[in-house]
């Protein structure tokens, strides 16, 4: 048993599916199946009832979560202590969306370089709700992405950029000279759709009609462009002001919808110099 497969576990317990577990950790399926195996092979029973694609936790399972909670915490704890004594080096902890790094996050590290030159940047690239709960562990300083789904206890969020959803079609495609669409066009199409494990699942799930074709379910949102312009689908995405791409049209909805994004930090984080110095650089995103 190792620290990864405590992390396994404890994602599955949250997430309660395999696919969105080795979606959010960016592995195949089957390597959480055999780390789960593996734990429960060691702990001596099943952890999990198997309801159809859910699993629940059972009694066992919920006895060992508090356990494994327990030594994530002291060894993030010890891990912690070790930086804290070993580095000379300020440093800031930057965690984000995969969707910001091109156009969010650059910006962002250049103001604040210009600010604070002598500072190390470390970034971290994940999911909002592991974004979150990183940042609420103390393992990153900050974030840049959504507000949280949820409210996360002395973490606070503002708002510094918005992204229009917008439905991508290939070029040429039917819909692609509409002024706007309404999510009801969309029914019997080729969809590419958000993975549950993403924050934008549950806001354009609720948009879409009964009856759309899901062909692909991603986290990747430049990966669900491209296979828009493959031919593969059509998807409703963020898209910034200015963007274009070869090979997609853009169409507005007809009742417009933002996806707005800033940066979070904890009450902790925020007492450093460096972290404050960070998130006021980000007013110039």
């Amino acid at each position: 048993m190792d620290e990864q497969t405590l992390r396994v576990f404890l994602l599955l317990a949250e997430t309660e599916n395999m696919r969105d577990a080795a979606a959010i950790l960016h592995v195949n399926q089957s390597n959480v199946s055999r780390s789960l195996a593996r734990l429960e092979e060691h702990t001596g029973g099943e952890l999990f009832d198997r309801r159809g694609r859910r699993l629940q936790l059972n009694r066992r399972g919920a006895l060992f979560r508090v356990e494994a909670e327990a030594v994530l915490r002291a060894i993030e704890h010890a891990r912690r202590r070790l930086d804290a004594f070993g580095s000379q080096v300020a440093s800031v902890r930057i965690g984000f969306l995969h969707s910001v790094g091109r156009w969010m996050l650059p910006p962002a590290i250049a103001a604040f370089r210009t600010r604070r030159p002598d500072v190390h940047v470390d970034v971290r690239q994940g999911f909002g709700p592991e974004l979150y709960d990183w940042l609420s562990r103390e393992l990153i300083d900050v974030v840049l992405a959504a507000a949280p789904l949820r409210t996360v206890p002395g973490v606070h969020w503002v708002d510094r950029a918005g992204e229009d959803l917008m439905l991508a079609v290939p070029a040429g495609h039917a819909l692609a000279d509409r002024a706007d669409i309404v999510p009801a066009d969309l029914r019997g199409m080729p969809y590419i759709g958000f993975s549950p494990a993403t924050e934008l699942h549950a806001v354009i799930a609720r948009l879409l009609p009964d009856r759309v074709q899901m062909t692909y379910e991603g986290s990747e949102i430049e990966t669900m462009r491209a296979l828009v312009g493959a031919g593969l689908g059509v998807s409703i995405l963020p898209v910034r002001p200015g963007r274009t791409d070869a090979g997609i049209a853009y169409v507005p909805l007809r009742t417009p919808i933002q996806r707005r994004l800033g940066v979070a930090w904890s009450e902790t984080s925020r007492r450093e110099a460096h972290v404050a110095a960070f998130i006021e650089a980000t007013r110039s995103i």
